[in-house]
């Protein structure tokens, strides 16, 4: 059976190339990093006459300093291609299945049914899915993923180098560190269940929005324009202190995150200090595990949003993947059919009976329309003329009778050729 994911999987799939070079473009910044921040600390050990790497042992003093420094320099040019790398890649694949998702619900969404469309997925309903869904849903194809990789490679690659120059420096940091993703797992989901409260809101203010501007001549000839910007204003308010109250929540992760990484340098910074006293690290090493347990705070603050983009992520691509897998398709639509022959009237309608309901619109009506003739209907509001002109065009079907198109019924032809031959403005 498939999922929401099934998207994400097929579009890696097809773009695995693509995502391994940025998958190894994300690692390499991590390395330059992790290097940098360590070889700081030989540059310390190096002026304080210090111990270095074996590699830097074989060759002169001239020549250690020379090396650190060229090392140093090639872990910064590492970074800012490796950086310019995973933009170019997988940062690129979150414009483009922006594009692919909205071609998506366009060729889905046209096959419903005009029932559908009017109850299930109205135009508020499609305009919040092509827009706010969408740009928070293709996060998850390209930008969420990077902050995924950041995350473990940048922690597994810190983590070992500490590891190499102090266990039980490390090992004490990371205790501190181990209540934050507890806190970071309950604010996410506090988080997810205010966002999708606020886009469900979304989407009933864009069709509330919709309704207002196609009644606009209707609100003139009845004075309602006060009474449909009153509600307007309280409508948006709504959705404005939803949507506050998500990324009120949002926030929340940065003092969390920074609580736990300044009680950890703070542990770190007391404990490196007794150790250097007594000579269980260098200077050297000890600069290098502050430089460390910074560059570690990183993929820590990271986590928080990492989760946040997903769970919010997730949550579109849920609504979106509901739209695709919808079954409730009018499958006349995607029949192929005739043409409108020139013999034949355009219109054919006989006994056509409709209703509202219990309400009876059209009672036995007929109707005939040849090729060049012009007709005008006119009547009140409310007695049937939008109806009559959804039935004319094959977008309403629910009725008694027949109603022919160039002498056949409307199953006949396919939607595209519908589409194309009928306009209503």
């Amino acid at each position: 059976m498939q999922n929401k994911y099934d998207l994400l999987y097929s579009h890696i799939k097809s773009n695995k190339l693509i995502y391994l070079l940025g998958v190894l473009s994300v690692a390499l910044c991590n390395v330059a990093q992790v290097y940098f921040a360590r070889g700081m600390g030989y540059v310390v050990d190096f002026f304080n006459k210090g111990s270095l790497p074996d590699i830097f042992n074989q060759v002169s003093e001239k020549e250690q300093f020379f090396y650190l420094f060229l090392s140093l320099v090639l872990a910064r040019v590492a970074l800012f291609f490796g950086r310019f790398g995973w933009r170019l890649t997988l940062g690129r694949q979150s414009h483009k299945i922006a594009g692919v998702l909205k071609n998506k619900l366009w060729f889905h969404s046209r096959y419903f049914s005009n029932e559908d469309l009017v109850d299930e997925y109205p135009k508020g309903v499609l305009m919040n899915l092509a827009n706010s869904d969408v740009n928070q849903s293709k996060f998850i194809f390209g930008f969420t993923l990077i902050g995924i990789i950041d995350v473990v490679f940048l922690t597994l690659f810190t983590l070992f180098s500490m590891l190499l120059i102090n266990v039980k420096l490390t090992l004490v940091s990371l205790f501190v560190l181990m209540a934050t993703p507890i806190a970071i797992r309950k604010l996410s989901q506090l988080e997810m269940q205010r966002y999708e409260t606020a886009q469900k809101y979304l989407s009933s203010f864009n069709d509330l929005a919709s309704q207002s501007v196609s009644t606009i001549k209707l609100q003139k000839l009845g004075r309602l324009s006060e009474f449909w910007y009153r509600k307007l204003v309280e409508a948006s308010e709504d959705y404005r202190q939803k949507r506050l109250s998500a990324q009120l929540t949002s926030l929340k992760y940065i003092p969390y995150m920074s609580t736990a990484s300044i009680m950890s340098y703070l542990v770190l910074f007391t404990l490196g200090i007794y150790q250097f006293n007594n000579d269980l690290i260098t200077v050297g090493e000890f600069v290098a595990m502050q430089g460390l347990i910074f560059l570690l705070q990183d993929p820590l603050m990271e986590l928080g949003y990492v989760i946040s983009d997903w769970r919010k992520s997730a949550t579109s691509l849920n609504r979106l993947f509901t739209n695709f897998t919808n079954d409730k398709v009018d499958f006349l639509l995607q029949d192929t059919g005739y043409e409108v022959k020139d013999s034949r009237p355009v219109f054919e309608v006989t006994d056509l009976n409709f209703s509202y309901g219990e309400t009876p619109i059209f009672k036995d009506l007929n109707l005939s329309v040849y090729k060049g003739e012009r007709i005008g209907i006119k009547g009140r509001i409310g007695t049937g003329k939008s109806t009559l002109l959804n039935i004319l065009s094959g977008l309403e079907r629910g009725f008694e009778g027949s109603c022919l198109l160039g002498g056949y019924d409307f199953s006949r032809y396919s939607h595209n050729y519908l589409r194309e031959l009928i306009a209503i403005v």
